[in-house]
């Protein structure tokens, strides 16, 4: 009853509101007859960044595959809840080198007169990539346009505000795409759409970064504004041209936001919910960017300090690396459902590859693998008495959270930080870390506030990098680089096996150097030549 208090007590009347009147009022799906389709001056020809997933007899996504020969599989309690909603996307239709989809839609239509496809997420990326492919391969088929227009319709009346966040704003796009493509009764989804974009363009926070707090999901709608903006190139409908200005502006920040919290080879850092293979990377939203921007800026990243202060994330960039550190909260008090317990975590780089990587995530399902993902101790942080810094409990709930401070500074390089995620335990813990920088070591000094019973704290370790246990200290051999040495004093170091998950239903073995603190002060050094 406490976790369900602390958690409840954030949300927003609407979410409660909506949860209860969603719950009364089932959805009910009324066929209509497609109004006319609105004369775009272009075809939609946007950049294609997603690998296909459907072959004639198989669908291999999130690294699963199962056959989809039998119309039950749209719905099959067998299959995780996740999967079938990608199922249902039919991101394919835009997918690199897909094959011919006109059959897979048309089994869709009469397959599916309810279930999951009806949902309001997966139901808001399906008719964007309708939308996308009828306006991309000139398609003109009833059937569709008839089951395209009465999909809008249903989520017009299904719209996520018991969630808010990023499936709110899917809601939003979906219905902008589909007020685009008609005529007549699709002007009122027009509008409701773009009330509603103009709205949640808040989520992206003044320093760029979604206020969610995860760079996978902030990596979505970052595409998702490209798409709006080439939306309204292609059509050129007035209330789309007069908006493209401020999405341009808020385009710009979230670009540099991700380009700072993306590792050097290319791919996101694994804050909250993040891992690899679900959203667009870095370079194909520049590509998508140069496309569509001619005149856009692209600042330069030279700065050493890169501080986002609105999202709590911090990118220190020193000879032959890059840090990235979460000084920041688990995201809106009242949307923590993305959130993850990893406050004072980190990731590093060095020489091209990375060395120490938050756990990421490998599943959605509510079971013991998703709880232990989302934990404090599946990232480089700090747990005192085996104790999460926040909350984190079922698969999106968090109750109480911790709230941070830190400052910082140039010359050296200094990150302080502390958080009372911990003052909630009779102890009344508050956990501190620092964070210097110089051109061949980093140290990092851990102290506790406040007897404790137990005190651990954790460095994982990417797949790609071995470690040997020595008299004086631990070896870490990178493919191509140096050998470094990781120190401790103020400790007990053991080596043991652990997975890094680095996608949905794929984990590959990793090492985790796990420190069992002696007393209150930790100092932790690593160095290299």
């Amino acid at each position: 009853m406490l976790l369900l208090f602390n958690t409840l007590r954030h949300l927003r009347f609407r979410q409660i509101f909506y949860r209860i009147y969603y719950r009364c009022r089932p959805l009910k799906i009324r066929p209509i007859q497609a109004p006319p389709v609105r004369l775009w001056p272009e075809s939609w020809n946007a950049p294609r960044w997603k690998p296909a997933c459907l072959s004639t007899n198989t669908f291999h996504c999130l690294n699963r595959t199962q056959s989809i020969e039998s119309p039950q599989i749209w719905n099959d309690p067998k299959q995780p809840k996740l999967w079938l909603y990608h199922l249902h996307y039919f991101d394919d239709l835009n997918a690199v080198n897909p094959i011919n989809l006109d059959n897979w839609v048309q089994r869709w239509i009469n397959e599916n007169p309810c279930g999951c496809g009806w949902e309001p997420y997966p139901l808001s990326l399906r008719i964007v990539n309708w939308v996308q492919w009828l306006k991309g391969a000139g398609k003109d088929n009833t059937l569709i346009l008839n089951s395209l227009a009465t999909q809008a319709e249903a989520l017009s009346t299904r719209l996520e505000f018991h969630l808010l966040g990023n499936h709110l704003w899917a809601n939003a796009k979906a219905l902008v795409f589909a007020g685009a493509f008609f005529e007549g009764l699709g002007e009122r989804w027009l509008q409701r759409g773009l009330a509603l974009l103009d709205r949640e363009l808040a989520q992206f926070l003044p320093d760029g970064g979604h206020f969610e707090r995860s760079p996978m999901y902030h990596a979505i709608l970052t595409w998702d504004l490209c798409d709006c903006i080439h939306l309204a190139q292609v059509s050129q409908l007035p209330d789309l041209l007069d908006r493209v200005p401020v999405w341009e502006k808020t385009l710009e920040r979230a670009y540099l936001w991700l380009r700072g919290m993306t590792h050097p080879d290319g791919d996101i850092s694994f804050f909250n919910d993040a891992t690899l293979g679900v959203a667009p990377t870095l370079a194909s939203i520049k590509t998508y960017i140069q496309k569509l921007c001619p005149d856009f800026s692209w600042p330069s990243s030279s700065d050493e300090l890169q501080i986002f202060p609105d999202s709590g994330y911090i990118r220190v960039a020193f000879p032959h690396g890059v840090a990235l550190i979460d000084v920041g909260p688990l995201g809106p008090d009242f949307l923590p459902g993305h959130g993850h317990a990893d406050t004072l975590s980190f990731e590093l780089s060095l020489y091209g590859q990375r060395v120490f990587v938050n756990s990421g995530i490998s599943t959605y399902e509510t079971n013991a693998d998703r709880l232990s993902q989302r934990g404090t101790a599946a990232h480089n942080t700090l747990t005192i008495n085996n104790k999460d810094s926040s909350e984190v409990w079922s698969s999106f709930r968090v109750a109480r959270r911790a709230r941070p401070q830190f400052q910082t500074q140039k010359t050296p390089v200094v990150i302080e930080a502390s958080h009372d995620g911990y003052r909630r335990l009779a102890t009344k813990n508050t956990h501190r870390r620092s964070w210097q920088f110089s051109d061949q070591t980093i140290e990092i000094t851990d102290s506790i506030d406040g007897p404790f019973e137990t005190a651990t704290a954790y460095f994982y370790l990417h797949p790609a990098i071995s470690a040997k246990n020595t008299d004086t200290h631990v070896t870490l051999s990178l493919p191509n680089g140096p050998t470094l040495a990781f120190m401790i004093d103020g400790g007990t170091l053991t080596l043991l096996p652990n997975k890094w998950h680095c996608g949905f239903y794929k984990s590959v073995p990793n090492t985790c150097l796990v420190i069992s603190l002696k007393n209150p002060n930790l100092r932790t050094t690593l160095s290299w030549k």
